[in-house]
C-alpha cells in the first residue's frame, strides 16, 4: 500500500505501523506535533520529535528495559504475543511494553528533506524560540493561552551541530541536550504569559567534508 501511495497515489511522504499495535504512542504522537504544533515543524520533523519524546519515556520511565529488543511483533496470527514477551523480558507495565513495541514498529517512508508543513491557522499555544551568541544558546518559551503541556516534552532542534553542552541556567527542567536537539519535559498546567528560559554554553561541530 506504502508503496503504490508513493508511486501513483499522490504521496511524497507517509509514516505508519509496519505490524498492527494496541498502545499507539508513536502513531498518535506523530498527530500532536504535526497538527497540534501547526506550522512548527514538518511532517518529518514531527516524525522524529515524537521519536524522541518515545526513547525519553522508556529511558526516564523504564531505564532497566530501555535498550530491549522484542524481535517478534507478528500480533495478528499470534494475539498472546505481547503477553508472552512481557514475560519473557520481565515487563510489568503496559506503558513499557507499548513504548518498547512502538519505538519499533513504526516507519517514514518518503523523501525526509522534502518540507511539508501545515499553515498555521490560529495561534499556537506557545511560541518557542532558540537564539545563540558567542557559543551561548538561550531557549526561551512565551505561552499565549492557558492550558496543559499534556504528554508530549517540548522539542526545538538545533541549527546546527554542537559538542560539550555545559548549563547555564534551567537545568531544574531537567532538559535533554544533545548534539542536534533540545528536549524539555515539562508537565502540568501553564497560564497565559508564563515565560521559561534554558541557557547553555556549546561549541559548534563543523560541517563534514
Amino acid at each position: 500500500m506504502t508503496l503504490a501511495w508513493l508511486h501513483s497515489g499522490g504521496a511524497y511522504q507517509m509514516a505508519g505501523y509496519t505490524v498492527s499495535t494496541f498502545f499507539g504512542y508513536a502513531g498518535w504522537g506523530i498527530r500532536d506535533y504535526f497538527v497540534g504544533q501547526a506550522a512548527r515543524f514538518t511532517f518529518a520533523e514531527a516524525f522524529v520529535a515524537n521519536n524522541l519524546a518515545l526513547v525519553h519515556q522508556l529511558q526516564t520511565r523504564f531505564p532497566k528495559s530501555a535498550a530491549v529488543s522484542l524481535g517478534e511483533f507478528d500480533i495478528e496470527s499470534n494475539p498472546a504475543l505481547p503477553n508472552r514477551l512481557a514475560q519473557q523480558f520481565g515487563v510489568r507495565d503496559r506503558d513499557e511494553l507499548g513504548l518498547l513495541w512502538d519505538r519499533d514498529t513504526v516507519a517514514f517512508y518518503g523523501d525526509p528533506a522534502w518540507a511539508a508543513r501545515l499553515a498555521e491557522t490560529r495561534p499556537l499555544a506557545w511560541t518557542q524560540k532558540l537564539s545563540e551568541r558567542s557559543g551561548t544558546y538561550t531557549f526561551e518559551i512565551a505561552t499565549n493561552t492557558k492550558g496543559n503541556w499534556g504528554g508530549r516534552p517540548v522539542v526545538q532542534f538545533l541549527p546546527h551541530r554542537v559538542k560539550n553542552v555545559q548549563m547555564l541556567a534551567g537545568s531544574e527542567r531537567k532538559p535533554v541536550i544533545t548534539d542536534n536537539f533540545l528536549l524539555l519535559p515539562l508537565t502540568g498546567d501553564f497560564t497565559e504569559g508564563q515565560r521559561l528560559k534554558v541557557v547553555f554554553s556549546a561549541q559548534r561541530i563543523p560541517p563534514s567534508r
